[in-house]
């Protein structure tokens, strides 16, 4: 059953199945193996980081705030960098 799976493996990831490259069939699917999963904990980050970020709402602090004017005694409100 095991050895069933992994050669089913080994060929789903485009392993050749003629008589000069069957020598080396099991360290071309361990390579193309490798390299799959990489791009699977890759594709995880950036799916994670999308969905952290989903529906990212601005803080109540942002870097300046505009002091209204009946506040600070003029006709037009004055920015403030906090």
């Amino acid at each position: 059953m095991i050895s069933n799976v992994g050669k089913v493996w080994k060929y789903s990831l485009g392993s050749f199945s003629d008589d000069k490259t069957k020598n080396y069939d099991n360290y071309v699917a361990i390579v193309r193996t490798i390299i799959f999963v990489s791009y699977l904990v890759t594709n995880c980050f950036i799916i994670s980081g999308v969905v952290r970020h989903w529906n990212n709402v601005p803080n109540d602090d942002p870097k300046y705030k505009v002091i209204p004017a009946k506040e600070y005694g003029t006709e037009k409100g004055q920015r403030t960098f906090t």
